[in-house]
């Protein structure tokens, strides 16, 4: 079926012919320098060409010096690049004061939209690349023949350009996410491309920075062993996700690997261990460390000039039938492994009123639209009967101690199960007598939160919380649970956490009845500033949002790891979720899996706390059930007071005390510290 998709669109003759004769008027922008936009013009052209050159580069590696290409790769980026981007035009704040906001912002847009073509070349999205290029000739000729442009026509042609290729990019995305086809060519440099010199690198779409040159050269000359171990415990954890949950993964045969460029040895030794359990099909993602992140910040919203209910409408009707069409396909689907990086220095925007925004109407399209899409794909690719791992490595951003800092997180990723896995039983009996939880913070933390605990029926049976190890998230350490909405209230507070990328000052959310109410952090001047950050990218499309987890960290290893290294703001929230007691905003980690009954493994009880008064909506109003987010937020030891077991009988029972565990049993934990 994708043969044949691509046959009509991208290797039509009409279309092909199409796209040269738009390329060619596309370079004649180069000579122009008559019109007020021809520097603007000038620019797209430039880089449609420099994109379609790189291409003829990407096709002759080997007669060409590292150096060369490096060039010419990062040739494509520099305009958005950290260093760069103040005088470009993809810069909204920069456009608008040259064109003026309303004509700028369009303009932006533009200029960014064009930067897919890096990603449509590679993938031969000649369709699109047309389709792209026949809307920029359109753009141009209305700014050129009229006086005053007239805003909305220009947004008319947008739309319609986007509502023309949605169809495209629709069946073109669901075969990039689930059909290994499309991505043959990374398997290919995995398994066949790796070299000395690294020029395989040049191979990929993407940006290559001293991140993935370092990273590159550090693993190729890492032992054989430690390549294995590496992958032993990634495949391991992926399998244990299956094996706990009693889910069948014979019936799979197509993951989904997203790794970091450069880390090309791990990942091949991973395709090899899972082709031994005969999974074969590999959707490969590389992944760059991004140098573009105010770039990418300033266009989160670009939709919102041209999402609208017809958008949505057609959207949701040629999803559901392109998930029909390609069902066999998404059947077998057995989950992602995800292997993230960390260590760039946390990113603090710059507010700009300049960016497209969404509206109150758009955000809820927004909402609706992603519960929608996840009600159709939950349909096919069901995930109560597939699995995942993710696992976090540092990146040489880290600092000069790269080296010693990811052979130290290779031992923090290889820690105890089955010692962390008793360990964890001695809490969990403690917390399941609990009618609420009690974590307070201490010194310039203001945390003073009570979570309220779900109702066990038979103390014989029955446990609230997960015993969390290896299996699933990478490293070991933590149990989790639903917390009930009713009645959670109070605040939580963090003196400085990276979320999805970004850094928050003095984050505040206070909960009521289980529910954010108010909220606020100190990275901008005001108030209005800081609480539209919180908006745009905590809560986004929502106006609030429930605890769907409480859990308590148990690898202190991470955390010691973490001040030795003075990394702890460096952390992903994979590790740093570890390091302390957490809590997360959004979905409960068994989202879409409710009704899958799980145990822990050392006493056999069934963790009963899977739902809450939020997710339980599913059975009357689906639409109302899932938020489709899960950030966790955690409050190191160092600023933790205590966390009490409260039960129905006011009796207090603690779990940590001044940032140390208390419960017998867990000495072990604290030793470390010393």
């Amino acid at each position: 079926m994708y043969k044949k998709f691509k046959e009509k669109y991208d290797s039509n003759t009409d279309v092909y012919n199409e796209l040269q004769n738009g390329l060619e008027e596309i370079k004649k922008f180069i000579q122009d320098d008559t019109s007020k936009y021809a520097d603007y013009f000038k620019c797209i052209a430039n880089f449609i060409v420099k994109t379609f050159d790189y291409r003829e580069l990407q096709n002759n590696l080997e007669n060409i010096d590292f150096d060369t290409l490096l060039k010419a790769n990062n040739g494509l980026y520099m305009d958005i690049h950290k260093d760069n981007y103040d005088n470009s035009y993809a810069n909204p704040e920069y456009t608008c004061n040259i064109f003026g906001k309303e004509l700028g912002q369009i303009l932006t847009y533009i200029y960014a939209y064009t930067k897919n073509y890096i990603d449509w070349i590679s993938n031969e999205n000649n369709y699109i690349i047309n389709q792209t290029n026949k809307l920029i000739l359109t753009i141009k000729n209305m700014l050129e023949t009229s006086e005053k442009p007239n805003k909305a026509e220009i947004i008319e042609i947008i739309k319609k350009h986007h509502l023309d290729v949605i169809e495209y990019r629709i069946e073109f995305n669901l075969n990039k996410i689930f059909n290994p086809e499309v991505s043959d060519r990374y398997r290919s440099i995995i398994e066949n491309g790796i070299d000395i010199d690294m020029k395989y690198l040049f191979k990929y779409n993407r940006y290559i920075g001293d991140a993935e040159i370092k990273t590159a050269r550090f693993l190729n000359i890492m032992r054989d062993e430690q390549i294995n171990d590496i992958a032993i415990t990634i495949v391991e954890a992926f399998k244990n996700g299956y094996a706990r949950d009693g889910k069948d993964i014979t019936k799979k045969s197509n993951i989904r690997p997203m790794y970091q460029m450069g880390e090309e040895r791990i990942v091949k030794k991973v395709l090899e261990k899972l082709e031994s359990i005969n999974i074969m099909g590999f959707s490969l993602v590389p992944l760059c460390v991004s140098q573009f992140k105010q770039y990418e910040y300033d266009h989160e919203f670009d939709a919102g000039l041209y999402f609208d209910k017809d958008y949505v409408d057609k959207s949701l009707k040629l999803y559901e039938e392109k998930c029909e069409k390609y069902k066999d396909m998404l059947i077998k689907f057995g989950g992602p492994i995800f292997i993230e990086t960390f260590g760039q220095i946390p990113f603090s925007p710059k507010s700009k009123d300049t960016n497209i925004r969404y509206n109150d109407d758009q955000n809820d399209l927004d909402k609706n639209l992603k519960n929608k899409n996840m009600q159709i794909l939950n349909k096919y690719a069901t995930r109560s009967e597939y699995s995942f791992t993710i696992v976090a490595l540092p990146n040489p951003e880290i600092g000069d101690r790269f080296e010693e800092i990811f052979e130290e997180t290779c031992k923090v990723n290889t820690l105890d199960n089955d010692k962390y896995e008793k360990i964890h039983q001695k809490i969990i009996n403690i917390l399941d007598k609990a009618d609420f939880v009690h974590v307070k913070g201490k010194g310039d933390n203001l945390t003073d939160i009570k979570i309220k605990m779900q109702k066990i029926n038979s103390a014989e049976t029955e446990t609230l919380f997960e015993n969390c190890v290896a299996n699933v998230n990478i490293p070991v350490g933590e149990v989790f649970t639903s917390p009930k909405l009713t009645e959670t209230s109070g605040t939580l507070h963090v003196t400085k956490v990276y979320l999805n990328d970004y850094l928050y000052k003095d984050l505040l959310l206070v909960f009521k009845d289980g529910y954010v109410v108010n909220y606020n952090c100190k990275n901008f001047e005001t108030e209005e500033q800081n609480k539209k950050y919180i908006e745009e990218n905590l809560l986004h499309p929502y106006k609030s949002l429930p605890m769907g987890e409480f859990a308590i960290g148990t690898n202190t290893t991470a955390y010691v790891m973490a001040r030795k290294y003075d990394i702890g703001h460096l952390l992903p929230i994979l590790i740093a979720e570890k390091t302390g007691p957490h809590f997360a905003i959004g979905d409960t980690c068994f989202s879409h899996r409710e009704d899958l009954k799980v145990y822990n493994n050392i006493d056999g009880k069934e963790i009963i706390a899977r739902d809450n008064e939020k997710s339980i909506l599913r059975r009357t109003n689906p639409d109302e059930a899932y938020t489709n987010k899960h950030t966790d937020i955690t409050i190191p030891y160092d600023e933790l007071d205590f966390i009490r077991s409260v039960t129905g009988d006011g009796e207090e029972l603690s779990v940590i005390e001044k940032g140390r565990f208390v419960v017998e049993g867990t000495e072990e934990l604290n030793e470390v510290f010393n």
